[in-house]
């Protein structure tokens, strides 16, 4: 169960990684796990890139986030940069 955590964990940190939002990608990624960590989950489906909303429906997402609020005590998280992935594509999306 903690394996497919930490894979789905990572999914999520690679889509929005892929999605190149406006402004620091350390503070957009700080707002979205700040905004999982205080259950607004819909607030942080709304900083999802387009193509990522298309592949997981808000009503998806918001259920799979209550389902890992119960099941784990996410507590705290740090941000940190550890490789360049420029040119990979992620959902579709280089």
């Amino acid at each position: 169960m903690k394996k497919i955590f930490i894979l789905l964990l990572l999914l999520c940190i690679l889509t929005l990684s892929s999605c190149k939002p406006a402004g620091e990608p350390k503070q957009f990624v700080e707002s979205y796990y700040n905004n999982i960590l205080q259950n607004n989950f819909s607030d942080a489906y709304n900083m999802l890139c387009t193509q990522s909303k298309i592949n997981y429906p808000e009503e998806d997402f918001i259920l799979y986030q209550q389902l890992l609020d119960e099941a784990y005590n996410f507590t705290g998280f740090t941000v940190e940069q550890i490789s360049n992935n420029r040119n990979k594509y992620i959902d579709g999306v280089k």
